[in-house]
């Protein structure tokens, strides 16, 4: 996927969302506790890393690995997403030993050609050697893909989105009720509206 269509794809997906404003509570709390890994080990975690950064990677704009994606997938995969964390830990596996198998590394250290060639071959569902019960590849696919787009737009309270870069991206000023809401002058266009990144206090709460 290119990048302007990946990219207008996220700020689509993202409006929808957010204005959805689905709330995790269980993973606001894991991410309130713990900055560091909760669900994956190292290898797991580097493995999803890499993952989320082809699929929203870093340009121009702050991609997947600036937003701490994989930050938010490894707490809600401890929180309201933790029936899928075995599908993670059985795909991860497998692909890593797919990619040493054919490549001798494993995915987080391929090429970046490598890398996009093994996760397009994933989202297509024709990734050879995969034998793993718990999902298809592509399904697997669609999963880790839906994860990174959400926590890179979600609130950052969620532990991804970190300094608001999914917001940015998407000129989406963040929640108003937060700042008091918007004014009528505001509302008319007759002044702008403040981002909540730019309101003293939220910027410093912003940081894992």
């Amino acid at each position: 996927m290119e990048n302007a269509t990946r990219r207008d794809f996220v700020k689509t997906l993202g409006i929808c969302l957010v204005a959805v404003g689905i709330p995790r509570p269980l993973t606001a709390l894991a991410a309130a506790r713990a900055h560091g890994p909760v669900s994956f080990d190292a290898t797991e975690w580097r493995c999803v890393e890499a993952i989320c950064a082809d699929i929203i990677p870093a340009d121009q704009d702050p991609g997947a690995t600036e937003g701490n994606c994989t930050n938010f997938i490894d707490k809600a995969l401890s929180a309201e997403d933790s029936l899928a964390l075995p599908l993670y830990r059985d795909a991860l596996a497998a692909i890593d030993g797919l990619c040493l198998k054919a490549h001798g590394r494993v995915f987080a250290d391929l090429a970046a050609p490598d890398r996009a060639h093994v996760l397009n071959e994933m989202a297509q569902g024709t990734l050879a050697g995969w034998t793993e019960t718990l999902a298809r590849p592509q399904d697997f696919f669609a999963t880790v893909r839906f994860h990174t787009l959400l926590g890179f737009i979600s609130d950052p309270k969620y532990g991804g989105n970190d300094n608001y870069v999914g917001w940015k991206l998407m000129g989406f000023p963040g929640p108003m009720h937060e700042v008091g809401g918007v004014s009528p002058e505001q509302m008319l266009g007759q002044k702008p509206v403040v981002p909540i990144w730019e309101v003293p206090g939220h910027a410093e709460h912003n940081k894992h």
